[in-house]
């Protein structure tokens, strides 16, 4: 089972989007979006939509605090690994929005060895898309 994580603090705008975008995804997976204690108005909107969407499965957290970032994910993550058939984790800012190809390309490049244990994306900026963000991560064993 494969499981994207985000999370959301009062920004259901950014978090549609990402959902209109992994429409476009043609894997199996679930989505869980863990909220950091947002406003009314926002958890209605995302709600809203949330309950249109009908290709992938949403589970949504509703965190009693803002505990930032990690606490949203680790949230997220708890609830996860419960799943005993969970073997892929994709964690993404609410703010992002994926491409087709984006999760096949790395569920190939993880599974290419039995020694790769995270990937990282090449991020590009929404509003220069001719400029790179970042190009993922690298382990020490790259730079021996």
């Amino acid at each position: 089972m494969i499981y994207i994580i985000t999370v959301c603090w009062n920004n259901s705008a950014d978090t549609i989007k990402l959902i209109e975008s992994l429409h476009l995804i043609d894997e199996n997976f679930t989505l869980i979006i863990s909220d950091n204690d947002s406003d009314q108005e926002s958890q209605l909107l995302l709600d809203a939509h949330i309950n249109r969407v009908e290709k992938f499965n949403i589970i949504k957290i509703k965190n009693i605090k803002n505990g930032g970032y990690a606490y949203g994910v680790n949230n997220a993550l708890q609830l996860a690994l419960k799943d005993l058939n969970s073997r892929f984790f994709w964690i993404l800012n609410n703010d992002t929005i994926v491409t087709k190809d984006s999760l096949s390309s790395l569920i190939a490049k993880i599974t290419e060895s039995d020694n790769n244990g995270i990937c990282g994306s090449t991020l590009i900026y929404d509003h220069d898309k001719s400029t790179i963000q970042s190009i993922g991560g690298r382990s020490y064993r790259d730079w021996e």
